[in-house]
């Protein structure tokens, strides 16, 4: 109790005079203290427009938290509030958004600690998330350009083995038909058995490999 206490009372007062209702109030007195200690008045002029600024400035100032930034005495509340009815330029400031958002973190450190950190950690999706889905989706297409050049190297492997087949065979059916017309059928047979298809080949032999055939 003290001087710095009185001044909380006044600016109580002022408070209910401005609003028709005290600084704060709940169902239980236990909630009015936890108000008291860890919560800012709501300003007086949302709860009533017609309010002066200036007016507004006085009130706060005597309700503040920490006793050091209150009026210091009545009699300094009592000048300031001269001040404002003879319409002079009053000593206090409006206490601004950031310096209130400062105030409430040092009242409250654990709860603006784990607010702190989960915007961190929202700060950190919304920048990584792009990040990581830039890098799947890189990581998607070069599996699927390794995917197409397998592909195409087994067409090209396969292709290849099929101009290989071609000239062998196209060797083999004349060397089979010199070596009929030298009479030697088991050479002429060993080279034409030599094409007939694997399973999953493509059949190669015509006209001229089953008329070769039916003569050894």
């Amino acid at each position: 109790m003290g001087r710095h206490s009185d001044v909380y009372g006044l600016g109580a007062i002022l408070f209910y005079l401005l609003t028709a209702r005290p600084p704060f109030q709940a169902e239980s007195f236990e909630s009015v203290i936890n108000q008291l200690l860890n919560t800012e008045p709501v300003s007086p002029r949302l709860l009533n427009s017609s309010v002066p600024p200036d007016l507004e400035t006085i009130c706060v100032k005597c309700l503040q938290k920490e006793p050091w930034r209150r009026y210091q005495s009545a009699q300094e509340l009592a000048d300031e509030l001269g001040r404002f009815l003879r319409n002079e330029p009053i000593h206090a400031r409006p206490v601004s958004r950031v310096e209130s958002a400062w105030r409430w973190c040092q009242r409250n450190r654990p709860l603006a600690l784990t607010g702190a950190v989960v915007i961190i950690l929202l700060a950190t999706l919304a920048i990584g998330s792009p990040i990581v889905a830039f890098r799947i989706n890189r990581d998607r297409l070069e599996a699927e350009a390794a995917r197409q050049n397998e592909t195409q190297l087994r067409q090209q492997a396969q292709a290849q083995e099929l101009v290989s087949r071609k000239n062998a065979y196209a060797s083999d059916t004349s060397a089979a038909s010199h070596a009929l017309d030298e009479g030697n059928f088991d050479l002429a047979r060993k080279l034409l058995t030599g094409h007939r298809p694997q399973p999953g080949q493509e059949d190669l032999r015509g006209f001229e490999w089953r008329c070769l055939w039916g003569l050894s």
